[in-house]
C-alpha cells in the first residue's frame, strides 16, 4: 500500500507542483498537509471534481461542485480556508502547529470532516458515482446527504480523518522531508521535487 501510495503521490506532485508551490509560498501551512489532503480527497487527482473542475477537496457551493479556474486557485482556497477568522481552525491551533502531524490533528479536531456526511464509508459499495440513496451500511441508511440513524461523535470523526491522512503524511515526508514553503527555500524545494520525480518515475 505504501509503495503504491508513494508512486501515486509522486505522479500527483509532478503534475501539480508548480500550482502547489505558488499557492503555499509564504503561507503557514505545511506542504505535506495540503499535498496529502489533495491526494486523499481527490483520489490523486482522479476524481470527477478534480479532472473537470480543478477541485481537489470536494468543495461544494449550494450543493454543487465548485469550479476553480486553475489547480492553483483550488490550493489557495484550501490554504485560505484554514486562515478564515470566522472558522474554528485558528482557535484549534492549525496555524501555530509546529509539525505536519500536529497541523493535521488540529484540522481534524476543528471539525473539518464528519463521518455522518461521508458517503465513501460504505466500502462494500462497488458501483460508480458514490453510495446510492437507500444503501444500508452498519445499520445506517444513506439518505443522499447523511447516514440516517448514525451517532458518530466529533471525536470519532476527528480520529477517523486523522488516521486516514496520517499514512499520506508519512509518505509525503518520506518522499520530500520538508516543511513550509517560503521564498528562501523555494528553489531548494523545486530541486527536491525534480530529483524525486527523476528517481521515482520513468
Amino acid at each position: 500500500m505504501a509503495l503504491a501510495r508513494q508512486h501515486n503521490m509522486t505522479v500527483f506532485i509532478k503534475k501539480y507542483a508548480d500550482h502547489l508551490l505558488l499557492a503555499l509560498n509564504n503561507q503557514p501551512l505545511f506542504l505535506a498537509v495540503i499535498w496529502s489532503q489533495a491526494c486523499l480527497e481527490s483520489g490523486y487527482g482522479g476524481s470527477d471534481a478534480a479532472k473537470n473542475h480543478n477541485n481537489f477537496f470536494g468543495v461544494e457551493i449550494n450543493n454543487r461542485i465548485k469550479t476553480f479556474s486553475s489547480p492553483k486557485d483550488a490550493f489557495e482556497y484550501q490554504a485560505n480556508l484554514f486562515q478564515n477568522p470566522n472558522l474554528p481552525y485558528i482557535s484549534h491551533g492549525v496555524l501555530t502547529a509546529t509539525t505536519a502531524y500536529a497541523q493535521v490533528r488540529a484540522i481534524a479536531d476543528s471539525g473539518y470532516y464528519s463521518m455522518t456526511n461521508d458517503e465513501t464509508l460504505a466500502t462494500n459499495w462497488k458501483g460508480s458515482g458514490g453510495v446510492p440513496k437507500g444503501w444500508v451500511w452498519n445499520g445506517y441508511t444513506w439518505t443522499g446527504s447523511v447516514w440516517k440513524g448514525s451517532h458518530f461523535t466529533a471525536k470519532e470523526s476527528s480520529d477517523h480523518y486523522y488516521n486516514n491522512l496520517k499514512g499520506f503524511i508519512d509518505d509525503a515526508l518520506l518522499l520530500l522531508p520538508i516543511g513550509k514553503v517560503n521564498d528562501a527555500g523555494l528553489a531548494s524545494i523545486q530541486r527536491s521535487i525534480f530529483n524525486l520525480v527523476a528517481q521515482k518515475l520513468p
